[in-house]
Order: C-alpha cells, then structure tokens, then sequence
C-alpha cells in the first residue's frame, strides 16, 4: 500500500512538473509573439513618421486653377501648389489630368530642394516613378499630396515633373517654385 501511495505521489508530481514546463513554455511563447509584434509596430510607426507620405490622395485646397495644357495628346491640364508653414511642413498638392485613359500618368518625378546659404542648394527629398503611390496605371485622372517636415526659417524649392502615356507616346511637364519663410 505504501508504495503504491508513493507511485501516485510520483505520478503526481511528475503530471505537475510537466504542467508548469507546459505552462512556462505558453508563457515564453506568448512572450515571444508580444514581443514580435511589438517590433513589428515600432518598424511600421517608424516607417510612418521617417517617410513623409507621397502621392496620398487627397482633396486639392480650395482657390486653385486648373493649367489648360493646349500643345499635348496627353495632358490635358494640371494642377500643382506648394506651401511653406511657418514650423517648415512644406506640402505640394499636384493632380494631373488627360485626354482619355492613359497607361499611366502622375508625377514621375518629385524634388525638394533645401536652401544651404545665399547660393548652394541641397536635395531634401527625392520621389520618382518607383514610388508607385506617385502615379496610376490605367487611368484618366490623378491627385496627390506630398507632406515634408522640414526646418522653420529654411527656404526651399520644389520642382515636380508630372507625365502621361499611352500609345501615341508620353508626354511630361515640369515645374518649380521656391518657398521662402
């Protein structure tokens, strides 16, 4: 009897030791996974904020004309404007508009330029057509914004190529303005 109380008292004791590794290793596992997402959110966060958001549809701001463009098969008209706050959030709102669906179309290039001394200027921020937010296949129409943090008293100048394709061949125009404080 004794020692059939002692192999239950084992039996026991071995059903709880492998219970507590079980439980340990759920623990550790969901550790683990808190764990991996919350890297997972801190890159995504990251990438929020180290990015400034290009080509995000967006409403244009009112007061804003549309540029007839009479000497293209594509292009239709076009759109831009850029802000400079005074904290230095500079915001460029381009749309671009065509003659029919093109294969694509948008703004193939985007660049901010940052203003150094009285004569040199530096590149802040460079888009291009791999930045796919920046152009739609397929279509007629396209609308962006893009919003860059800069520096409050820094002069700036943003020059944008917007372009439209489709089998006639492609058609691109560029502008610039210069944001001063």
């Amino acid at each position: 009897m004794r020692k059939r109380k002692k192999q239950r008292k084992q039996k026991k004791r071995h059903k709880q030791k492998k219970q507590k590794k079980q439980k340990k290793r759920l623990r550790t596992a969901i550790l683990l996974l808190a764990l991996v997402a919350l890297l997972l959110a801190a890159v995504l966060l990251s990438a929020l904020i180290a990015l400034p958001a290009a080509g995000q549809k967006c409403l244009l701001p009112a007061g804003l004309t549309w540029q007839q463009v009479t000497d293209s098969a594509q292009i239709q008209s076009q759109l831009l404007d850029a802000t400079l706050g005074a904290d230095g959030l500079l915001t460029l709102s381009y749309s671009v508009s065509a003659w029919g669906t093109m294969h694509a179309l948008g703004a193939e290039r985007i660049v901010i330029w940052r203003q150094v001394d009285e004569t040199s200027w530096v590149e802040a921020l460079r888009y291009d057509e791999t930045t796919a937010a920046l152009w739609t296949p397929d279509g007629q129409h396209h609308s962006g914004q893009v919003r860059y943090q800069g520096w409050p008293a820094t002069a700036y100048r943003v020059e944008v190529t917007l372009f439209a394709e489709n089998d006639q061949g492609r058609d691109s125009r560029t502008w610039s303005k210069e944001l001063r404080p």
